[in-house]
């Protein structure tokens, strides 16, 4: 048996409940559209962003290809400003760094690396920036500011470089029992049918 008996009556219990619970069925439509629409536009806008990001940094290595370290440095911080949060920032500032290191620019290529280290998203290219940071460090006599920042870090799959570039800074430093520690650290760390031959030596 129905809960209501006549059909006016179903009519009056459904007004009711529209008038009772009306405003926040339409507030919960407007805002559950407005949400799928956001998130398709925010999609959107990010696919398009990448998009500009990724032909910004094909400029950059175009400038590279061609030898015109003063396009690659403006291009890349170009890239740097307008998209900081793509991986190609990180990127560009890679080759930034490069391209500072070979014009004796150390300074210059210390300060890309370490924006890597502090904005990169990818954790391989933290690790990247800074191996090349500690290799860096290394050349310039800083064997210790290595050492630092090679042991301040979870260096994962990445274990075998960091421990050569340690082995290098100790044996920069005359420790040579710390060096081969680290040496041999590395070689346990290489994957399977890596080259050994070097590390050995």
């Amino acid at each position: 048996m129905s809960v209501y008996s006549t059909e006016e009556e179903q009519i009056e219990a459904i007004k009711r409940w529209w008038r009772q619970n009306g405003k926040s069925v339409a507030v919960g439509l407007i805002v559950g559209a407005a949400v799928l629409l956001g998130g398709r536009y925010w999609f959107s806008y990010q696919n398009q962003q990448a998009a500009a990001a990724s032909a910004q940094y094909q400029t950059v290595m175009d400038a590279l290809q061609q030898n015109k370290p003063d396009q690659v440095m403006r291009r890349g911080e170009a890239l740097v400003d307008q998209y900081p949060g793509s991986p190609y920032a990180a990127l560009a500032s890679l080759v930034m760094a490069k391209v500072s290191l070979d014009q004796g620019k150390t300074e210059a290529a210390s300060t890309n690396l370490h924006w890597v280290m502090d904005h990169a998203k990818q954790q391989d290219l933290k690790h990247v920036a800074r191996l090349r940071l500690a290799k860096l460090l290394i050349s310039s006599g800083k064997e210790g500011d290595a050492l630092t920042l090679l042991g301040g870090a979870d260096a994962g799959s990445f274990q075998a470089a960091y421990e050569e570039l340690k082995g290098d800074a100790y044996v920069r430093q005359g420790k040579t029992d710390a060096a081969r520690d680290a040496y041999r650290a590395a070689l346990t760390a290489l994957p399977a049918g890596a080259d050994r031959h070097y590390l050995s030596m």
